[in-house]
Parts: C-alpha cells; sequence; structure tokens
C-alpha cells in the first residue's frame, strides 16, 4: 500500500508541474514551437544550411552561362565587324584605283593620236566604278550598322594581339605590313582628289564667259566648287590617316 501511495503521490505532483507550466504559456500568450524542442531546432538549422549553399551555387551557376552567352556572342560580332571594316576598305581601294586609271585615260584623250579605244575603256571603267561605288556604299551601311549594334550591347572591338602560337614579334611585322598597305592606299586617294580638283579648275576655267574676267573663279558653276572643297576636304583627312599610320607602324616596329 505504501509504495502504491508513493506513486500516487508522484504522478500528481508531475501532473501538477505540467498544469503551471501550460498555464504559464498560456498567460504569456506563447504558442510551442519547433523552436521550444532541441530537437526540432537542430532539423531546421541543418536544413536552412543545406538550402543555402545551393542557392549560391545556382545563383553563381546562372552568371557563369549568362558572361558565357555574351562572350560567345561578342566573339562573333568581333569577328562580323571585323570581316565588314576589310570588305568596305578593299572596295574602296579598288573604285579608287580605278577612278585613278580612268583620269590617266582622259589625259590621254587630249593627245592628238587619241583613239576610240580610250572612250570605249573609259566608258567600261566607269560602269566597274558605278558598281564599286554601290557596293562601297552597302559596305559603309553594313559597318555602321554593325557598329550601332556592337555599341548598344556594350562589345568591344577585337584587342590587336598574336594569335595562339605566334609571336610577338611575328605579330608586329604582319601588323605593320598591314598598316603600310593601308598608307599607300590614302596616298592613292590624295593623287584621286587632287586629279578630281585639277580637272574640277580646268572645267570650271573653261567654262567661264570671258578668260579674262575677274572674280569668283567659281560662279559659274556650283557643283563644281562643291566637288573641290569636298576634295580638299578628303586630302586632309586622309593625310591625318597616314600621319596615323606611320606612328602606329613607328611604334610596333619598336616592338612596344
Amino acid at each position: 500500500m505504501s509504495l502504491l501511495t508513493s506513486l500516487a503521490a508522484n504522478t500528481l505532483k508531475l501532473s501538477l508541474v505540467l498544469a503551471l507550466s501550460a498555464a504559464v504559456y498560456a498567460q504569456k500568450g506563447k504558442t510551442f514551437t519547433n523552436e521550444d524542442f532541441a530537437s526540432g531546432s537542430r532539423t531546421e538549422s541543418a536544413e536552412q544550411k543545406s538550402e543555402k549553399p545551393e542557392k549560391e551555387s545556382g545563383q553563381a551557376t546562372g552568371e557563369a552561362k549568362r558572361d558565357s552567352k555574351k562572350e560567345e556572342e561578342e566573339k562573333a560580332w568581333q569577328q562580323q565587324y571585323s570581316q565588314a571594316q576589310d570588305k568596305m576598305r578593299s572596295l574602296d581601294m579598288q573604285r579608287t584605283r580605278i577612278e585613278l586609271q580612268i583620269q590617266e585615260l582622259r589625259n590621254q584623250l587630249r593627245q592628238p593620236q587619241a583613239g576610240s579605244e580610250i572612250s570605249a575603256q573609259i566608258a567600261d571603267l566607269q560602269e566597274q566604278l558605278k558598281q564599286l561605288n554601290g557596293q562601297y556604299e552597302d559596305a559603309r551601311r553594313e559597318v555602321n550598322k554593325l557598329k550601332d549594334e556592337g555599341s548598344t550591347k556594350g562589345f568591344k572591338e577585337k584587342p590587336d594581339q598574336p594569335a595562339p602560337g605566334q609571336s610577338r614579334k611575328d605579330y608586329n611585322e604582319s601588323r605593320a605590313r598591314s598598316l603600310e598597305e593601308r598608307i599607300r592606299a590614302a596616298e592613292e586617294k590624295i593623287r584621286m582628289y587632287q586629279l578630281r580638283i585639277n580637272e574640277a579648275r580646268t572645267r570650271t576655267f573653261q567654262a567661264r564667259p570671258s578668260q579674262l574676267r575677274i572674280g569668283d573663279p567659281y560662279y559659274t558653276d556650283p557643283e563644281l566648287r562643291k566637288t573641290i572643297e569636298e576634295s580638299e576636304k578628303g586630302i586632309q583627312e586622309a593625310q591625318q590617316e597616314i600621319q596615323r599610320l606611320n606612328e602606329e607602324v613607328e611604334r610596333l616596329r619598336r616592338g612596344r
């Protein structure tokens, strides 16, 4: 009996303790959660720690994919832009040389022994020049289009640097030769512009009512005045280009 009495008394005390604890929580308005139990707290913390690295890893992977995609797009744009520039320069060189040939043939026409063959050659070259001018304008528009696209997307032109496996010395020499070719093309343009000026002035002088008249030599034909002014501007731009390219060639020759 005494044993049963002792067990009953202990059970009663435990019930009272639990009841008092519940009353205290109820008075404070507290609701039991996993945070009140050590095991629950440890479980949630472990889950949070496992989720955080996964999120960070996923974000890093996404950023890496975006960077890789942009890099691929930029490389593709650089190649397109470089090829478009080369095409435009090539067409410009071709049309410049053909115009120089036309001017030389026109000078031959002024000679007494000039025949119809020269006139036919001039007509043929003029047709070629017309086609080249159209192709050049298309190429120029394509270059400007790609340039605007690159600017909008934040792309940069391909840096001048050796190709994989190419030495700096070989690259500098190859690059210098390429720039020297552009210098020769600019010098040809200066010749072309000067011939345009000479021809325009000759035509202006011949078209004047009186060769003895004093005044503005271009007053008879505004178009000839425009040709002379544009050609003079073209000469200045070509001279500036030559100076810039010569400086670049000199830098390359020094190996810098």
